[in-house]
């Protein structure tokens, strides 16, 4: 295994507008809004805000460590590679974890390296405020509020208590910060987000796509309040953001994950990568789990392998499946007969990537591809289950409606699959609005901290035969070199 090397402060916010392009003009254009070595700004505020975004795409926060904390801890993922590959990624996947895991501490010190970069923006903001305009001063702030509110919300759900750190340190300060509660550090999260949503503009202009815009924030906000059961806010969030007209769900599901569908109109949050023959800003994300073959199908490490009972959680016949879960030895959309030697039969589809860019970018790994952490129908869903939890005649109406939005689209033109939900019981309604979260968002990074925020963690995934303990895998615990360094004022989660 190997780390890219060629990280930079440059961020790559902003996109190409790929509809309607071919692959060599998707290659060769020089990326729109998105500074290259040759056009990156000197000084002034703008290099701070930029270098803030490219930790997004860094090792330790979106790739080895995102994958196994977030998807291998679930049922719906096993860790895949080989046997003999990866043995912190099978501690996770076994819940046999230790406090010394190198993924663990990984994925605690990008972040916090992360945030870092955001508070830096925040000092800036204020040290060059007389030399900007005053949009560029609340829109920078806005902007890195926004992307540590979500580097803690990742914190708080996978560690539980950890410090808030809300400024640079200056010389002679307290390094040494002890855990906040869950309690206050979603206090915290909902400050910064609530800020933004005011904040923020409500789009950005050509070339700019990927950066949070103020209905970024409000559907961010809708998780988060959705995650401490706030459900009436999280109705309200959820609706203003599908009143905003930004968003729709008119891209075809199979196509979500293309390269030619970045930052489509489904997209809400998405991590913008750059990774051509001459602009290599890219990210391993795609490589970790991509196709393990040989020659030209070595598309990457293959971890994150699709489960067999994901496989199976799918209703009859519904084409999510087969745009989630790439088979060994199955033909692709794009005419790709996939070898049926690899270890694992099953891979993630959702990082799968063009032949033709592959091609033509002289590389097989998806360095390229954009990583999507927030889409519309996660906000559609995201409404549903908060109407639901209110209950009421109205309540539910809306949760069906808005299952009925998702299901739509997936059924397509095809009336005989994925029937429309009727059901009004709130409990049984409940667990259909799990189970379409389940599919429409598989492999997408919900499904573990979904079992967990809903209670079931334990049950789900004991029954998936993994050591899950209930009262301790809720969480990861704190890394051992961090309480060590902290002289033992970080404490260790229980039962660690």
């Amino acid at each position: 295994m190997k780390k890219l090397s060629k990280y930079t402060s440059i961020a790559l916010l902003g996109s190409l507008s790929l509809t309607g392009l071919s692959c060599n003009d998707f290659l060769d254009r020089e990326p729109l809004g998105r500074f290259t070595t040759e056009t990156y700004p000197a000084g002034g505020l703008t290099q701070y805000v930029y270098g803030m975004y490219s930790d997004l795409r860094s090792w330790g926060v979106h790739a080895f460590a995102f994958v196994g904390i977030t998807s291998i801890t679930s049922d719906d993922a096993d860790k895949g590679s080989t046997p003999a590959d990866g043995a912190d990624q099978l501690a996770l996947d076994n819940f046999t974890i230790l406090p010394a895991n190198g993924l663990i501490t990984d994925f605690y010190r990008a972040h916090y390296t992360a945030i870092s970069k955001c508070n830096i923006v925040l000092q800036q903001a204020e040290a060059l405020r007389s030399t900007i305009t005053p949009e560029d001063y609340t829109t920078s702030q806005a902007e890195a509020r926004f992307i540590r509110a979500y580097l803690y919300f990742n914190l708080v759900r996978t560690y539980g208590r950890v410090p808030i750190v809300d400024k640079v340190f200056a010389e002679g300060d307290n390094f040494n910060i002890p855990q906040s509660s869950k309690a206050q550090l979603y206090a915290f999260i909902e400050q910064d987000l609530q800020f933004a949503a005011a904040s923020l503009p409500s789009s950005w202009g050509t070339g700019f796509a990927g950066r949070p815009t103020s209905w970024t924030a409000q559907a961010m906000l809708a998780k988060v309040y959705l995650y401490q059961q706030k459900w009436g806010a999280a109705l309200s969030s959820a609706q203003a953001v599908m009143g905003s007209g930004m968003y729709d769900l008119s891209v075809p599901y199979n196509q979500i994950f293309t390269e030619t569908r970045e930052n489509s109109r489904e997209s809400v949050f998405e991590v913008q990568a750059v990774y051509t023959r001459t602009n290599q800003f890219g990210t391993q994300y795609a490589e970790v789990q991509g196709f393990r073959g040989s020659g030209a199908q070595d598309l990457g490490w293959g971890f994150n392998s699709p489960s067999l009972l994901l496989h199976n959680a799918y209703e009859p016949n519904d084409p999510r499946r087969e745009a989630t879960i790439l088979y060994r030895g199955e033909t692709t959309p794009y005419g790709e007969t996939m070898q049926t030697t690899p270890p694992n039969e099953r891979y993630n589809q959702k990082v799968y990537t063009n032949p033709s860019v592959r091609t033509t970018v002289g590389n097989q790994k998806g360095y390229w591809m954009n990583i999507r952490l927030l889409r519309y129908a996660d906000v559609v869903l995201m409404a549903a289950e908060a109407a639901n939890e209110l209950g009421g005649t109205a309540n539910t109406d809306i949760a069906l409606a808005n299952l009925e939005m998702v299901r739509a689209r997936a059924r397509g033109n095809n009336a005989a699959i994925l029937p429309r939900i009727t059901e009004r019981n709130q409990a049984a309604l409940r667990t259909l609005i799990r189970q379409e979260r389940r599919i429409e968002l598989a492999m997408e990074h919900e499904r573990f901290y979904d079992l967990v925020r809903w209670g079931i963690a334990g049950d789900v995934l004991r029954a998936a035969g993994k050591n899950f303990v209930t009262g301790k895998h809720e969480v990861m615990p704190i890394p051992q070199s961090e309480i060590d360094k902290s002289a033992g004022v970080l404490t260790q989660n229980p039962n660690y």
